[in-house]
């Protein structure tokens, strides 16, 4: 949990506990006074993290309503705000996050510091996922009228609690056996062909992972799925059957932790597989010293020669 860093409309000083909303107040000739609350939160820290749940609690001191029907607080994501922002310099409202009816301080119904809580976890995963450095959010009561919607909150009580998983890494390290590039190559007869990857998580506590292996034969919709349960940091090598197989394959490998959460794909490699034997034997011949046909065992002998040989497919 941390405290978000933040100023009021007004502006609103962190020990100001004007209503959020608006009321008369009786100590100025029961002048109409507005407020809103705006913070702006560092959100840095939880760039591409998985988001599982997060939740804004702010103590609320009163309410204008009696019986603690004072109608909805909504929280929205906002623009920036700045030490100019005013009542009537307020930044633009983006979208409502979350809204709630819990209201406390009413005289019918008694409470000094209950804990309204705000769902935020839409928000803070967008903030997540699209890297921003800040998000910026305002608290505003259900209406900017002079009613009983008024609400008396604590803002140095606002606190957001994050609940996150930091996904595995890319793999690195793969390879096949029989070996060739990940840019393709040919693998003749075989009885299996085995692919291999690395896989890491910067979660210590992730000690088992999966690695999640994908091979299609190309122009295939629909991919073969092949899953190892790994130690965090070792190479995951499952064994693929090659009966059957043949032809120019795709492989892809991703890793995946404890809750599911994947980690980003590796890229495609290639690798074909060739099952047809050829159909005759490979020949070989010395360009130095060409075979006697006549009398073969009139054959000269050579220390070294440039042999020429000629492959077994036609």
């Amino acid at each position: 949990m941390f405290p978000p860093s933040g100023r009021g409309g007004l502006p609103v000083e962190r020990e100001d506990h004007r209503p959020r909303g608006c009321a008369k107040d009786a100590a100025n000739g029961n002048a109409v006074i507005c407020a809103k609350t705006f913070f702006q939160v560092a959100m840095t820290d939880y760039c591409d993290k998985q988001i599982i749940e997060s939740a804004l609690r702010i103590k609320q001191k009163s309410a204008g309503s009696w019986s603690c029907k004072s109608g909805d607080i909504q929280v929205r994501d906002t623009g920036t705000i700045s030490k100019s922002t005013t009542w009537n310099n307020q930044p633009n409202r983006v979208r409502m996050v979350d809204a709630t009816g819990q209201s406390y301080g009413g005289r019918n119904c008694p409470g000094d510091g209950n804990l309204i809580e705000l769902n935020v976890k839409s928000a803070v995963a967008t903030a997540a996922q699209k890297h921003w450095g800040n998000w910026t959010f305002g608290l505003k009561a259900a209406k900017d009228t002079v009613d009983v919607s008024w609400r008396k909150l604590d803002p140095n009580s606002a606190r957001i609690s994050v609940t996150f998983n930091t996904t595995p890494d890319k793999v690195t390290e793969r390879s096949t056996d029989p070996s060739v590039p990940c840019t393709g190559g040919v693998i003749g007869t075989t009885d299996q062909v085995v692919l291999r990857a690395r896989v890491k998580d910067k979660d210590k506590e992730d000690v088992n992972l999966w690695a999640e292996f994908h091979y299609w034969k190309e122009g295939a919709s629909t991919p073969t799925k092949v899953e190892r349960k790994i130690t965090n940091g070792n190479v995951a090598q499952p064994p693929i059957p090659a009966t059957g197989l043949d032809g120019r394959y795709r492989r892809d490998v991703r890793a995946l932790d404890k809750v599911g959460a994947p980690g980003p794909w590796a890229g495609q490699c290639t690798f074909t597989l060739d099952r047809t034997r050829p159909d005759k034997t490979p020949s070989v011949k010395s360009v130095q010293f060409p075979e006697n046909e006549d009398d073969p065992e009139k054959t000269r002998f050579a220390r070294t020669e440039l042999l020429r040989q000629a492959p077994g497919h036609p």
